[in-house]
C-alpha cells in the first residue's frame, strides 16, 4: 500500500492544473470562477470530435479510446472536456476486488485491475491526461451495479487525490442506486433514453414523459447537495422500433432536454455521436445499421446546432436563476379547470423571471402567469411578458391588463421572460 501512495504523490508532484472546476452548492458547474451550463456529448473518434465541434458544443466528454489528438483537438476549439475512463462497470471491477476487504485492499485492487479501453492503469491515464487544457474532470464508472459502490468511491478517491482541483463524474441509468453513490462522484450523469419507437408504438417518448419527469425529480432531489446531468439520446429511435425511417426529430429532442431541467439538471450531454449518423432496421431478425444518407446527416446536424445554441443562450437563467414561488401559473384550457398540472419550473434572475415549460399534450394548452397573490384582483396582474425561447412552440397575448397569458402546442416548450410592472402609478390614478 506504501508503493501505491507513493506512486500517487510522486505523480501528483508533477501536476500543473490548468483549469480548476467546482460545483457550487445549487448545483451549477463553476470552472476558473465562472458559471458553465454545460451542453455538451460524447464521442470516441477524434473524427467524432471534430463534427461535433462544428456543431457548438461547449463540453465533450471523452472516453478510454481518446489519445493525445483528441484532447488537443477539443482543447483547441475551447471546448471544456471531461477525460477518459477507468470504467468500473466493464473494465475489472471482478477480477480480484473483495468487497469485504479493508479500504486499503480495495483501493490497492482497484489499481491492479481496472484499465480503460486502451489497456491503460489509472495512474497511466491520469498521468498522461490529468492536466492537459481544458481538462475539468474524469469519469470513472458508467452504470455502477449497487454491489460495487465501495469500488466506486475507492475510485473517487484515487482521482480526487490525483486531481483534488477537479471533478469526477459517473454515468447511472437506474435511480434506485443514485442516493447509495454520492460519496463515488461529484456529478451524476443520469442516461435513462426515452425516444424509443414511432409516435404510435407505446413505448414513444410521449408515453413515457410523465414516468421521466417523476425519475428525475427524484434523481436531482437526491443529487442536490452535488449535481445530476441529464444524457439526452442520440440513438435513433429506430434502434427500439427497428423502422429505419424513425429518426431524431427537433420536437422530441427538445422536450427531453427541457424535461430535464425542469426537473433541476444543471447540465445536459448527448450521447452518443457515433449512433446519431445510422439508422437501423431488422435483418433476418437482428439489428442492422443503415448509414444515414448525406441530406438526413446535414438535417440532424441542422437540428442540433439549434438546440444547442438554445441552451448555450440559456446559460446565465440556468446557472444563477433562483427557484422562485413568486409566480403562479393557472392552466385555463382546455377545460374549465385547464389540462391539469403541466410541469413548469420557475427562475428568479435578478428580478426578473423565466418560466420554464414543456407541454407533453397532444393538444394545445393556456396558462396565465400570475403574482402569487392570487386572492386579490389587482395585485395579481403584475407582468408583462416576452418569449425568450420556443417561439414556433408558444403564444403570448394578453387576456387583462398586468396578466400574461400563453398558449403551447403540442409537446411544444420554451421559456418566457416575465418583468414585474410598476404599480404605484396605476393605484394613484385609481
Amino acid at each position: 500500500m506504501r508503493k501505491i501512495w507513493t506512486v500517487f504523490l510522486l505523480l501528483a508532484s508533477f501536476t500543473v492544473f490548468a483549469e480548476k472546476a467546482m460545483i457550487r452548492g445549487d448545483g451549477t458547474l463553476v470552472v476558473e470562477g465562472k458559471p458553465v451550463f454545460p451542453v455538451g456529448y460524447r464521442a470516441e473518434s477524434l473524427a467524432d470530435v471534430k463534427e461535433g465541434a462544428s456543431v457548438g458544443f461547449n463540453l465533450v466528454m471523452g472516453s478510454g479510446e481518446w489519445g493525445e489528438p483528441q484532447f488537443d483537438y477539443a482543447a483547441a476549439k475551447g471546448m471544456w472536456i471531461i477525460g477518459g475512463d477507468c470504467y468500473l462497470h466493464f473494465h475489472g471491477t471482478q477480477d480480484g476486488i473483495d468487497l469485504h476487504a479493508r479500504e486499503d485492499a480495495v483501493i490497492a485492487n482497484f489499481l491492479k485491475h481496472t484499465k480503460d479501453q486502451s489497456g491503460r492503469s489509472v495512474p497511466e491515464a491520469l498521468d498522461t491526461f490529468g492536466n492537459k487544457d481544458r481538462v475539468i474532470g474524469w469519469i470513472i464508472s458508467d452504470e455502477p451495479e449497487a454491489k460495487q459502490t465501495e469500488v466506486a468511491e475507492a475510485a473517487y478517491e484515487v482521482v480526487k487525490g490525483y486531481m483534488p482541483e477537479k471533478l469526477v463524474f459517473s454515468i447511472s441509468c437506474d435511480v434506485r442506486w443514485l442516493p447509495g453513490y454520492l460519496n463515488s462522484a461529484d456529478v451524476i450523469i443520469y442516461d435513462r433514453y426515452l425516444l424509443q419507437g414511432t409516435k404510435e408504438n407505446a413505448e414513444s417518448f410521449y408515453h413515457t414523459d410523465n414516468t421521466m419527469s417523476d425519475y428525475l425529480d427524484f434523481a436531482c432531489k437526491q443529487w442536490e447537495s452535488k449535481s445530476l446531468w441529464y444524457m439526452p439520446q442520440l440513438y435513433q429511435p429506430s434502434y427500439f422500433s427497428l423502422q429505419p425511417q424513425d429518426l431524431l426529430e427537433k420536437r422530441d429532442l427538445r422536450a427531453q432536454c427541457y424535461t430535464a431541467v425542469i426537473s433541476g439538471a444543471k447540465g445536459l450531454v448527448f450521447y452518443t455521436w457515433d449512433a446519431l449518423k445510422v439508422t437501423y432496421k431488422s435483418d433476418n431478425g437482428r439489428r442492422k445499421e443503415i448509414p444515414l444518407t448525406a441530406e438526413q446527416t446535414s438535417q440532424q446536424l441542422d437540428m442540433l446546432r439549434g438546440i444547442v445554441a438554445e441552451f448555450k443562450s440559456l446559460n446565465d437563467i440556468l446557472c444563477d436563476g433562483r427557484p422562485s414561488r413568486e409566480v403562479f401559473v393557472n392552466w385555463t384550457a382546455p377545460g374549465i379547470r385547464g389540462p391539469g398540472s403541466i410541469r413548469h419550473r420557475i427562475l428568479d434572475h435578478y428580478g426578473k423571471y423565466y418560466l420554464i415549460v414543456h407541454n407533453p399534450l397532444p393538444f394545445d394548452v393556456t396558462g396565465i402567469a400570475l403574482n402569487a397573490d392570487v386572492n386579490h384582483a389587482n395585485s395579481s396582474r403584475n407582468f408583462t411578458g416576452k418569449l425568450i425561447t420556443g417561439k414556433e412552440d408558444i403564444v403570448l397575448s394578453r387576456r387583462k391588463e398586468g396578466m400574461v397569458q400563453f398558449t403551447i402546442r403540442p409537446h411544444g416548450c420554451g421559456v418566457i421572460e416575465l418583468t414585474r410592472k410598476n404599480i404605484i402609478p396605476r393605484y394613484t390614478k385609481e
